[in-house]
């Protein structure tokens, strides 16, 4: 009788024993796996922060360049009157050679209106593109439609404002999904 008393007792403390070390494992394994999602989340979260603050100092930069080209639309469109062509390469002369595009390239293309039928009032007269650096694989492209000024009540329309990638992509790599045992 006492051997049948003493398998009883050591089976119970066992089992408590073993269920005790089955949480505290469990337990331990939840906090990894917690402290691990909350370092990887802190991480990207970093990394969006970076990538929001590069984007809008890129777009504080572009609003800065469009508010002085506000100023150089309003000042040769007094200058120009009614003349549409002269008011367009004057334009385009000063903003090519004005200082406040630091180093940033301006794309323009001047619309010919040889016959004034095949155009609406809502039609461009010049479209101005310009790239501003957001990061080494991403930049903020900006195109704007420059209106007849006489017949709108603004002098451009912004036709783009978008991140575009800078870095080609090259398709032809390999990824090695499984290794062969050869």
């Amino acid at each position: 009788m006492k051997r049948d008393k003493q398998q009883s007792s050591f089976v119970n403390i066992g089992s408590s024993s073993l269920l005790i070390i089955f949480l505290v494992l469990s337990l331990v394994t939840f906090a990894v796996l917690s402290l691990v999602s909350a370092r990887s989340d802190h991480k990207l979260t970093g990394r969006l922060a970076a990538h929001k603050t590069e984007y809008y100092e890129a777009s504080s930069k572009a609003e800065g360049i469009l508010a002085k080209m506000d100023a150089v639309f309003e000042e040769r469109a007094e200058k120009a009157g009614d003349n549409l062509a002269e008011y367009s390469e004057a334009v385009v002369d000063e903003l090519l050679s004005g200082p406040f595009l630091d180093g940033i390239d301006l794309t323009y293309t001047i619309f010919e209106r040889e016959n004034e039928h095949v155009f609406s009032d809502k039609d461009p007269l010049l479209e101005l593109g310009f790239t501003i650096p957001i990061s080494e694989k991403q930049a903020l492209k900006v195109i704007l439609y420059i209106n007849d000024y006489t017949k709108s009540d603004t002098y451009y329309k912004i036709q783009a404002w978008q991140v575009i990638s800078t870095k080609k992509w090259e398709g032809g790599q390999p990824l090695e999904l499984l290794s062969m045992g050869e």
